[in-house]
This record gives C-alpha cells, sequence and structure tokens, in this order.
C-alpha cells in the first residue's frame, strides 16, 4: 500500500534526527529535519548576506512563524513543519529544474525512481547531488558527511505519495508522459509534432496537418512538448526516439522528427 505525505514527513524527519525536534548535529542542521542555512534560506525563515551556507547561522531569522532564532525555531513545532512543507515545495521545483522527474519510473541500480525518492534524496544531499546521480546511471553516486548515500535515500523513500507537492498523481512515467505507445488519434501515426515543428511549417504544412495536430493536443491536454523535452526524454530512455531527416525512394524529402516507442 502507498504511504502517506503525513507518514513521508515522519519517516523523513525519524531518519534525520529521530523526530527530535530539539536536535542540532555536529555540522550545525537543526530541529527535527535537520535543515541548515541554505534549507532555511528557501523556506522563507532565514536571510544571510554572504553566500557561504556553512551553519554559522551569523544572519538573520526572517520572523516567519514568529522565528527569530535558532532557540525559537527549535521550540516551535508548528514552524518546523511549515518549513520543511515549503522546502519541498523549493526543492521539488529545482529538481524538475534539472530534468530530474523526467526519469521517474526508471531503474537505476535496481533501484526505482519515484517522486518521494528524489525528495528525500534531494534533502540528504541536495538537486545537484542527485542530477550526478541521475545522469551517471548511478556510476557516481554522492554522500552525505555520514557516508549515507543519495541511493540509499532514493530506495529507502520510494512509494511514498507526495502529489500534493510535484503535483503528478503517480510514479509511472507512461502515464505521465502518455509517449510510450502514443498513436495519434486521427491518423494513427506515432510521430509527435513539436512547438519548434509546427512554427517551422509553411502555411500550406500546416493546412495539411493541422487536425492531425489538433488531435494530438488534445491527448496531451492542450499542451504541446518542445524539442528540449523530447530530447531528454529520449537521451533519458524514455518513451521517444529521433528519426533522422531522409529521403523515400521517390525522391521526397522527409524532415527529422520525434516517434514514440511501442509499449514494453
Amino acid at each position: 500500500m502507498t504511504k502517506t505525505l503525513d507518514e513521508f514527513y515522519n519517516d523523513l524527519g525519524a531518519r534525520e534526527s529521530g523526530g527530535n525536534y530539539s536536535s542540532i548535529n555536529k555540522y550545525g542542521y537543526i530541529g527535527k529535519y535537520q535543515m541548515g542555512e541554505a534549507a532555511m534560506i528557501d523556506a522563507g525563515y532565514y536571510k544571510k548576506a554572504s553566500g557561504r551556507y556553512n551553519n554559522d547561522w551569523t544572519g538573520q531569522f526572517t520572523g516567519k512563524d514568529g522565528v527569530y532564532s535558532i532557540e525559537d525555531f527549535l521550540k516551535n513545532k508548528q514552524a518546523q513543519e511549515n518549513a520543511q512543507k515549503a522546502f519541498k515545495q523549493v526543492q521539488w521545483e529545482q529538481l524538475k529544474a534539472i530534468g530530474a522527474d523526467k526519469y521517474i519510473g526508471k531503474e537505476i541500480n535496481g533501484v526505482k525512481v519515484t517522486q518521494s525518492g528524489l525528495l528525500a534524496a534531494a534533502h540528504l544531499k541536495g538537486p545537484g547531488a542527485v542530477k550526478e546521480y541521475l545522469q551517471s546511471d548511478g556510476k557516481n553516486i554522492p554522500r552525505d558527511a555520514f557516508g549515507t548515500s543519495v541511493e540509499n535515500y532514493m530506495k529507502k523513500f520510494e512509494g511514498y505519495d507526495v502529489s500534493n507537492v510535484t503535483g503528478i498523481k503517480n510514479d509511472c512515467q507512461e502515464d505521465q508522459t502518455s509517449l510510450y505507445g502514443y498513436a495519434n488519434p486521427l491518423t494513427g501515426s506515432n510521430h509527435i509534432y513539436t512547438r519548434e515543428e509546427v512554427g517551422s511549417m509553411s502555411k500550406e504544412e500546416f493546412a495539411k496537418h493541422e487536425k492531425e495536430i489538433d488531435a494530438q493536443i488534445r491527448v496531451f491536454k492542450g499542451t504541446m512538448p518542445t524539442n528540449k523535452d523530447l530530447e531528454l526524454e529520449a537521451k533519458t530512455g524514455g518513451g521517444v526516439v529521433y528519426v533522422n531527416s531522409y529521403t523515400r525512394t521517390d525522391g521526397t524529402e522527409v524532415k527529422g522528427y520525434y516517434r514514440s516507442k511501442p509499449k514494453i
């Protein structure tokens, strides 16, 4: 059974500090979730003039939720929960910005990449370390100061329903992208049009394919992928491949395009 978002936060707090809201570790991370300066800045509770986030806590607390000091934060359980929720929203946007969401549903070193696993791994070591792990296909496995790896957190926190944070209903890549096995409902073609491809069409070309393009847009719920979207999908082993331009036997030139892979 899928675990809930509340269970995700409770288990993450238990792993980080034993659920101890008063905890401060030797590296200066504070509270139940062991948040550092950078995390507190992202959550809106702290400001620091310097770009060196070394947990010396020489910056200034913002007063959010009545928190004006480390002591205030450690005593305020609700503020810690609120801060962690705000931080996870920021982290998910950071993970999307580096393309981590494109890996959801894949397996690396036998570990399934899930939304909750990505969030937990980012909590441990940051989105940059998650990117390093994903893009190296698990060859590079960053670890924190205690030796815990992002892969460990990816596995340990697999399978929680964090859709309220991510906006994604499940961890099936096929359901997210509708690319595997995609066939245009009008023509049956597996050609996937992109914004750039449609934008470069002549009036005549667009008129010829307009109904097919509209049918695709309806399947994708009003959106159309970009070349960058599908390039990343293809590079990471997703549901598309790129077909290079070629010339048919009758001399007709066919431009390069993306098409869906069949369902496995």
